[in-house]
């Protein structure tokens, strides 16, 4: 799962030009990644990675649309790692690093202006899922820029409001399940997909309790969030 790197943390180890406005840190191909936003000297999105936690390598990616506003979910399956962007013009941008090399190539550019944010990420069984808080989405990672989409899951009623500030949601992988959660004006409701049973809620949070992040370890789920004012930790 992608880990948020503080910008005192991203700053201590010299990355970039400007202290990131967010940075996603991930393992692939043997290498930490760091996926910074708006940290180059054109203020662009840009890649870090290292191999020694002193200095870090930035990988240009001059295809990625220069108005990319956020980088709003990334997951990696071991080998490679998947980054969603989402840029002023309301479009989504998923893209593929290839761990070992840092090769960049396009997963899937689409128009996405009346539809939520991607916000979730994850890989399961060759396949990459997109959740964006009221819809599970499933594609194949081997069919490139030509494979279709199918829904697997709905919630219902979309989220209101912006996303990392009226309404938070978050997806991470198994072994062989996905979990993934929503949480809105205090209601936090976590989810489970599986190829076996399909998908269904199996956590209905405390009233009052609003997840941020979602985290799988050892078999345990983490949800960490707020609760009357301050920060909680449930698994």
């Amino acid at each position: 799962t992608a880990s948020k790197v503080s910008k005192s943390f991203a700053s201590a180890l010299s990355i970039g030009d400007t202290a990131p406005s967010i940075a996603l840190a991930l393992q692939a191909g043997g290498r930490l990644y760091v996926i910074c936003e708006g940290v180059d000297v054109n203020g662009d999105t840009s890649y870090w990675y290292t191999t020694n936690m002193t200095s870090f390598t930035e990988l240009a990616d001059t295809a990625w649309n220069v108005a990319v506003d956020a980088v709003t979910a990334a997951c990696t399956d071991g080998d490679n790692i998947y980054i969603a962007g989402w840029d002023t013009a309301g479009d989504y941008q998923i893209r593929k690093i290839v761990g070992q090399s840092g090769a960049l190539s396009d997963v899937r550019t689409f128009a996405n202006s009346n539809t939520l944010r991607i916000v979730g990420l994850a890989v399961l069984g060759g396949f990459l899922y997109t959740w964006n808080g009221q819809t599970l989405k499933e594609r194949s990672i081997e069919d490139g820029t030509s494979a279709t989409e199918a829904t697997v899951f709905s919630r219902g009623g979309a989220p209101t409001g912006t996303w990392d500030t009226d309404y938070w949601a978050g997806m991470v992988a198994a072994e062989n399940s996905i979990f993934f959660f929503t949480a809105v004006e205090g209601k936090t409701t976590v989810y489970e997909y599986s190829w076996q049973t399909g998908a269904s809620p199996i956590w209905v949070m405390q009233d009052g309790f609003t997840g941020k992040d979602i985290a799988y370890s050892n078999g345990a789920i983490l949800i960490v969030g707020e609760y009357q004012g301050k920060s909680q930790l449930w698994g």
